[in-house]
């Protein structure tokens, strides 16, 4: 026969025990099946046999290696326990039945034709932990049950070595004593009636016919073609033999006592049990479960079974976690890996170690050097420690905690060596050795072309780590900025103390007994640098290309007006004559801190800007840095001559004469203009609701020195008379025709009503159209008063007018409450 793959391969056995209660009060046990359950296809079985001998009290669950002693391989063996139990009058009975009474005994999903619902029994269970059932709903069968575990028995090695097949042994025999194997094939004996002593003299020795695989499939054909072609049949005798002694311990437990190979089953939380060692050619492990003990007599028929699956495979083909292959199929655990492992002699192994960013690596003062490791892991089981190294140092020093290196201001300029050690053998090490250097570097880096190692200091200036690791002297990087190149310049000059203005490093000294500073870029040796001198040299540093800096505006504007723009000049000198180079570069602040200046000096007022803020522009050269000055703006309104620039009808407005007003109306050359509030006093109407005879007309278009424009020399310099139509009478078609140059607003202006609120489309109500002019609720509001005066009629006794809300009301005519004049002005 050709050799097959090594690959796993499982064997599934049930064995179901239903229970008839007799008088006596004792249990009759009656094994219903045990045949193979589940099986793979194209699984193939490395040489293990599950047993699975059960006599109705001792149920005895093991392993077998059947394969050849001289041309065998060892096996590595799992088992697990699945369990069901229910009870009713239904209780066993599992095809064929539309509806069963039965109660299913703790995992009350589980389904009697589903061994893959049933409960799985795990570590906490095992007898000798004294936990049984009583901590899981789901297996509150346990307080029917005690499963009894560990122990030896005499068996006889299985006749079905066929490698393809995944039945289990049943005390010696594929079939039943009756030569049948199955209800199917008409196995009316109850199975465990077939059962055999074998320690008796007489059972020690068996002949019968031995089952080979005789293809080249992984399939199970179970006793072969009709032809005999798929199997071999060979005439043998047996001779009984013991088990070896099993123990059943928990997985802690044999973690905690040296996770070492042995005669025992290491019960996993998941449910599996590993076989601690090898099983070799012709020998079987020691039992699993050795008995069934019942502790509860239900009151009713009942039925319970237990399912028992075992797994075999060759020393490492455990399968494949990520796809899911052998093992893993049904779930491996680290654990479990770890067992099969040592009971393989595979135990993790470091084959290679060393350091991950390189042998040789840097550490600055203050900051922290992650330390890592790559390993390459032979045979490991995927546990976290396996990974984990110990790092020390030569010379010893406090700044290593554990994988993190963190060196102080006394250790500039040294290495250390730091030795990372595996956990797993300390045979394996690997070094790195850390030059410290100093905390206001920014990085160690390599030369271009020299290939020379050097501290960047981050302003283009950069220190050798010189043989011996001491530093050498500063040297610029030139206009490139990249040190170990053909522009690299060691003339840099270094302050003890720095200048306030130009900084600790300078290039010279050069002609005239000039020196270049690092410009705004804060790059030593580029483009930007900046030429100053001192007198003697470092005293009393100077800009040589500027010494002053003036900021004006055009015009010599002083003040700038709300949502206007401002041009802001700036002239760089040198001793009274204006340098080449005028760039500035142009800064604001104060006001609101929403106004703005571009680089080409245009100020922008926000339009939100306060009134009477004071807003200072300023201009550094960029030639010189440091060299700054500024100017003082008043934030002032807008006024008569910005009216053409108001959007008509928004809420921006114009201050002339101390009064703020909106622009309601732009129209040939005109502009209509309503307070933004009251003005001057509060004043009655008149002694009638009647505009033309009105007293108020009188004040704010008279000539006296108590009327409105008296004083007022913008307002009265482009006032423009207009006619006026008011309603004479609330109510009525009669109208009143004026000639004012100040009026109030009518109610139709504001509301589109007359009379208290009759809709009007009539023109004669409005100043202006034939429509609202003053639509925005919030441009009626005002501050000063609760009331403000119309011209419109609202009866025969009140007058129109608009609260500080911005909503209609009517006032006796003879009252007093606040005025909000309109007059229309020319814009030439």
């Amino acid at each position: 026969m050709k050799p097959k793959l090594r690959k796993i391969g499982s064997i599934f056995t049930a064995t179901l025990v239903a229970c008839a209660l007799f008088l006596t009060g004792t249990f009759a046990w009656q094994s219903i099946s045990q045949e193979a359950l589940n099986e793979k296809a194209g699984a193939s079985n490395p040489g293990g046999r599950l047993h699975d001998d059960f006599d109705g009290t001792n149920k005895d669950v093991y392993v077998e290696n059947f394969t050849d002693e001289e041309t065998g391989v060892p096996i590595f063996a799992r088992v697990r326990l699945q369990e069901y139990m229910e009870i009713g009058a239904d209780a066993g009975k599992k095809k064929g039945e539309a509806s069963r009474k039965v109660t299913v005994i703790g995992k009350t999903d589980a389904n009697i034709n589903d061994t893959k619902t049933w409960h799985v029994h795990k570590e906490e269970y095992v007898a000798s932990e004294s936990t049984q059932g009583k901590t899981d709903p789901d297996t509150i069968l346990h307080d029917y049950w005690t499963l009894e575990w560990g122990g030896s028995t005499t068996y006889m090695p299985t006749f079905n070595k066929n490698k393809d097949s995944l039945k289990p042994d049943r005390n010696g025999t594929l079939e039943g004593l009756d030569g049948k194997y199955g209800k199917e094939n008409g196995d009316t004996d109850a199975p465990y009636s077939d059962y055999v002593d074998y320690t008796k003299p007489e059972h020690a020795q068996k002949k019968d016919t031995a089952i080979y695989d005789a293809d080249d499939n992984n399939a199970d054909e179970g006793d072969g073609a009709a032809d005999g072609t798929n199997i071999t049949k060979v005439e043998e005798t047996h001779i009984a033999k013991a088990t070896e002694t099993g123990t059943v311990i928990r997985m802690a437990q044999w973690k905690a006592e040296g996770a070492k190979p042995g005669k025992y089953w290491v019960y996993d939380t998941d449910g599996w049990a590993y076989w601690a060692e090898p099983i070799m050619p012709q020998t079987a492990t020691g039992l699993f479960l050795t008995g069934i003990k019942p502790d509860l007599q239900p009151d009713e028929d009942w039925y319970y079974a237990i399912n028992v699956v075992g797994q075999f495979a060759t020393s490492g083909d455990w399968g494949d976690k990520e796809k899911r292959t052998g093992f893993y199929e049904d779930n491996l655990s680290d654990d479990g890996l770890l067992v099969l492992n040592t009971a393989a002699n595979r135990l993790p192994t470091i084959a290679h170690i060393q350091p991950k960013n390189g042998f040789k690596q840097y550490a600055k003062v203050g900051q922290s050097l992650q330390l890592d490791v790559n390993l390459d892991i032979k045979n490991g089981t995927g546990s976290l420690t396996e990974s984990h190294v110990i790092w020390t140092s030569n010379p010893e020093t406090s700044a290593l905690s554990g994988n993190t290196f963190k060196p102080d201001s006394s250790m500039v300029g040294k290495t250390y060596t730091l030795t990372a050690t595996s956990n797993i053998d300390s045979t394996k090490t690997t070094n790195i050795e850390v030059y410290v250097y100093p905390s206001d570097a920014t990085d160690v880096v390599k030369g271009v072309l020299d290939g020379k190692m050097y501290i960047d200091f981050g302003d283009n200036t950069f220190k050798e780590i010189k043989e011996g690791e001491e530093l050498g002297n500063f040297i610029c990087g030139g206009i490139d900025q990249k040190i170990g190149t053909n522009d690299d310049r060691k003339d840099v000059v270094v302050l003890p103390h720095p200048d306030a203005n130009y900084g600790t490093k300078f290039l010279g000294p050069n002609v005239g007994g000039t020196y270049w500073a690092m410009g705004p870029d804060e790059k030593l040796g580029t483009d930007d640098d900046i030429k100053v001198a001192g007198s003697p040299w470092p005293n009393n540093i100077t800009n040589r290309l500027a010494d002053m800096i003036a900021v004006t505006t055009s015009g010599d504007v002083k003040k700038g007006k709300v949502g206007k723009k401002v041009q802001m000049n700036a002239k760089v000198t040198l001793k009274g004559e204006p340098i080449a180079n005028q760039d500035v570069t142009w800064s604001v602040s104060g006001g609101t801190g929403t106004t703005s200046i571009n680089q080409k000096g245009v100020l922008s007022i926000d339009a939100n800007e306060k009134v009477g803020a004071t807003l200072t522009v300023y201009a550094e050269s960029k030639e010189m840095k440091g060299l700054k000055s500024n100017f003082t703006l008043e934030v002032v309104p807008l006024d008569y001559d910005d009216i053409a620039d108001v959007v008509p009808g928004s809420t921006t407005t114009v201050t002339i004469d101390g009064i703020e007003w909106y622009v309601l109306v732009q129209d040939g050359g005109k502009a209509l203009l309503w307070s933004k509030d009251s003005v001057g006093t509060t004043r009655a109407f008149g002694t009638t609701p009647s505009w033309k005879d009105s007293s108020l007309r009188t004040y704010l278009n008279g000539t006296g020195s108590s009327s409105f424009l008296t004083g007022k020399t913008v307002l009265s310099a482009h006032v423009a008379e207009t006619t006026i139509t008011t309603r004479t009478k609330a109510g009525t078609e009669g109208w009143d025709s004026t000639i004012d140059k100040v009026f109030l607003l009518s109610e139709a202006d504001l509301f589109g009503t007359h009379s208290g609120g009759t809709a009007t489309s009539e023109a004669r109500d409005y100043t202006y159209g034939n429509g609202v002019i003053v639509p925005n609720v919030e441009m009626r509001k005002f501050k000063t008063g609760s009331y403000c005066w119309l011209r419109s009629p609202y009866s025969s006794t009140t007058v129109s007018c608009v609260n500080s809300d911005g909503s209609r009301n009517n006032l006796t005519s003879t009252s007093t409450y606040g005025v909000r004049p309109a007059l229309w002005v020319n814009l030439s």
